[in-house]
């Protein structure tokens, strides 16, 4: 197939796949402007990227949070004997909702990491919003310490949307606790159970964080789990049909990342993912796709 025949079959999928998956966040012209970025011998290989990308539409957060819903009943199921013997002893739907309701909405807190304008605030919304439960009672990390809101409840659920590194989570708790760790926090008030309750993480992240604060100290419930092997330049990648593309690109987009994002030209912890919220662009993701100059137009554009 000639290369130009191959780019326009690459260009049908990827506007089919906003069409149907990305629930048509992009326009064709902005799909072709951010093509346009790369020269020509590139953008072969863009359009492989692009069409790689995980895209989490406001429909699939949605979802993503009810199922997340499931994963937190199971969570408190496993800590609390007296609601799981209520549930195992209830025989009816209508009942086993509401004893989950009501233990939720007296014993549960929902915090947002980060400021007002922050992915875990936009994440707050929604979870107040999606989470299948009828209430939930949530607040902000700073009002958290501020007016001593965990105080009244037995579980605190940390939420934010996505987990890669894993550093991001163990410096704001520093942040906001002016220098106590979490896992110190924990130790603190030994009988408040803590979650990290998010829509993605990635493996190492997770091992990150239970390495810095203690594996027994907290809990991460996620709804989606990326591996290394998710990594635009693992061997298990899909993207690219061999080594040699592989390589060939891995210096192309180096290259150009190191022009967007010096410090890291393939994504915060040099991750290289291909991965996007409706609400914002994780800075693990390769900069190519979110980051904006007078010279780039991103294709899924990263607010800082």
């Amino acid at each position: 197939m000639k290369k130009e025949e191959e780019k326009l079959k690459l260009l049908d999928k990827i506007n089919t796949k906003n069409k149907y998956v990305w629930a048509n966040e992009k326009s064709s012209t902005e799909i072709q402007d951010w093509i346009n970025n790369f020269d020509d011998e590139d953008q072969l290989m863009a359009l492989n990227i692009a069409l790689g990308i995980k895209f989490y539409s406001k429909e699939l957060i949605r979802s993503s949070l009810v199922a997340l819903s499931k994963k937190i009943v199971t969570y408190l199921c496993e800590e609390n004997n007296e609601l799981r013997g209520d549930l195992y002893t209830s025989d009816d739907i209508n009942e086993s909702k509401k004893l989950i309701n009501n233990f939720v909405e007296k014993n549960c807190l929902f915090v947002s990491f980060g400021d007002a304008c922050s992915s875990g605030a936009m994440l707050l919304y929604y979870y107040n919003k999606h989470l299948d439960f009828d209430k939930i009672n949530s607040t902000s990390l700073c009002e958290l310490f501020t007016e001593d809101k965990y105080n009244s409840y037995s579980y605190i659920f940390l939420i934010d949307d996505f987990i890669g590194t894993g550093d991001q989570a163990v410096e704001t708790w520093y942040e906001k606790k002016c220098g106590s760790s979490l896992g110190e926090f924990s130790q603190q008030f030994p009988l408040k159970k803590i979650a990290l309750t998010v829509l993605v993480a990635s493996e190492i992240g997770i091992d990150e964080i239970e390495n810095d604060i203690g594996k027994d100290n907290i809990k991460i419930i996620a709804n989606d789990m990326i591996t290394q092997k998710m990594n635009t330049f693992s061997p298990y990648s899909s993207l690219f049909k061999d080594s040699t593309s592989r390589s060939k690109a891995r210096v192309s987009l180096y290259n150009l990342g190191k022009e967007l994002n010096p410090r890291f030209p393939l994504g915060y912890g040099s991750m290289a993912l291909t991965i996007a919220f409706s609400h914002n662009t994780p800075d693990n993701t390769l900069p190519v796709i979110w980051k904006k100059t007078n010279s780039w137009q991103p294709l899924f554009e990263r607010h800082e």
